[in-house]
């Protein structure tokens, strides 16, 4: 069968009560199987975001101490972010600084360049770990879901005094 003789047999379905039926079923089937999908993400990244809570009390952070490496952290994120003039940076699983502007990778890496580590050695839940357990008083996660690339953050200004007194 050619494409003409495929076009001109479906066309006339087009025309008959039973063509749109089976278009609009197949649309609404096509939302709900959406909508399934992004619900079970939302449920993962709830348990995920409960887990790290409970890791973060573990650790016994208060908000008002954080230790060397979360200081460190914010530090160069501040840094980062007020010399690029973002409102916002997207740090991938891996560690590179997604480019909202060019829509593109940087080559800069949060693991080498922000807490000086082997990228190669440190392990990406660690990475997790560190961004999860500053608390929302100097961090404030911004709710975008994003292939690969799951931390979309931004400093509060609690967070450039504690930076700035340290």
């Amino acid at each position: 069968m050619s494409i003409y003789d495929f076009v001109e047999k479906y066309f006339v379905l087009l025309k008959t009560f039973q063509g749109w039926s089976l278009i609009v079923f197949g649309f609404i089937a096509g939302l709900m199987l959406y909508q399934a999908i992004h619900r079970s993400e939302l449920s993962e990244l709830q348990l995920k975001r409960e887990r790290l809570d409970a890791i973060s009390q573990q650790q016994n952070l208060t908000g008002e101490e954080l230790s060397k490496p979360q200081i460190k952290f914010l530090r160069k994120l501040i840094s980062y972010q007020e010399v690029n003039d973002l409102t916002k940076v997207v740090i991938g699983k891996d560690g590179i600084i997604f480019d909202d502007k060019q829509g593109k990778p940087t080559g800069i890496n949060v693991i080498s360049d922000f807490l000086e580590k082997d990228p190669n050695i440190f392990v990406k839940e660690d990475l997790e770990k560190l961004i999860y357990s500053i608390p929302e008083k100097y961090l404030k996660f911004i709710p975008e879901t994003r292939f690969g690339a799951p931390y979309v953050i931004r400093f509060n200004e609690p967070a450039k005094e504690i930076v700035d007194k340290r």
